[in-house]
């Protein structure tokens, strides 16, 4: 049930995301950078809507995830 949940909201993510970006005006890094904020926002939402996970710990794992995706241009 929980995969089902997950891949739904990575799915309605993706979509959520190609219409915001089919407007923008910025370079393509540019839109790398926000593409993989708003996809560490939304996975950041996701986990403390379905999983009531301490908002601390999350915390320390948006931070991880910001690094991490950042790093990766």
């Amino acid at each position: 049930m929980v995969s089902v949940l997950c891949v739904c909201s990575v799915w309605f993510v993706a979509v959520e995301f190609a219409l915001f970006c089919r407007n923008c005006q910025q370079l393509r890094w540019a839109c790398n950078k926000i593409d993989k904020m708003y996809k560490i926002n939304k996975i950041y939402d996701e986990l403390l809507r379905f999983f009531q996970i301490d908002i601390a710990v999350l915390s320390k794992m948006r931070i991880i995830l910001s690094i991490f995706l950042l790093r990766a241009d």
